[in-house]
């Protein structure tokens, strides 16, 4: 939520101004950029000029629908291929914005960008579908009502997920029999 003189203040377009549908596109996603700062990344900027009495003027009406600021929730990570052997860790670690955050929708268009330039994925629009970061507003079914941060998956690093740290319980385990040839 903005005041009205910053918004205007930002703007290309000025009053006493010559018109220019450019400069009112730009200061239409100027808006959304700004508004998506804040986590309303949904919102809904419509620019109408309309005509006054006197002949060479016009009133120009920005109509913005905020609707609710987002935080960020699930992060579903989708990897095509027929043999996808891309890790999601690798994927969320080019990622700046983390469960919990307030979704800044510069933060989303520079991890999409930092994803398209890791050269891990095929940018190249002819040879496949480049990386992109879609957000979704969440269904019924997916809102959790509670506050509680969606369980962690335990990472194992270097050793089996079996595995044990007590050196008492390696050692009861018996090692496989090995092919002696004589």
């Amino acid at each position: 939520k903005f005041s009205t003189a910053p918004l205007i203040a930002a703007m290309k377009l000025k009053q006493g101004k010559f018109f220019n549908r450019a400069e009112m596109e730009a200061d239409r996603t100027l808006l959304i950029d700004m508004y998506g700062t804040q986590g309303y990344i949904f919102v809904e900027v419509d620019a109408t000029p309309r005509f006054r009495e006197e002949p060479g003027e016009l009133d120009l009406v920005y109509k913005v629908q905020e609707g609710d600021p987002f935080h960020v929730g699930n992060i579903n990570v989708h990897i095509a291929g027929d043999y996808p052997h891309t890790k999601e860790t690798v994927i969320l670690n080019r990622m700046s914005l983390r469960h919990g955050d307030l979704v800044d929708m510069r933060e989303l268009k520079n991890s999409e960008r930092r994803l398209k330039a890791a050269q891990i994925f095929e940018t190249n629009p002819q040879d496949g579908t480049p990386p992109r970061i879609e957000p979704k507003q969440p269904s019924l079914n997916s809102i959790n009502t509670s506050s509680d941060p969606p369980p962690s998956r335990p990472t194992v690093r270097g050793q089996s997920p079996g595995a044990t740290n007590d050196p008492s319980a390696r050692s009861q385990t018996t090692p496989p029999p090995r092919n002696v040839y004589r």
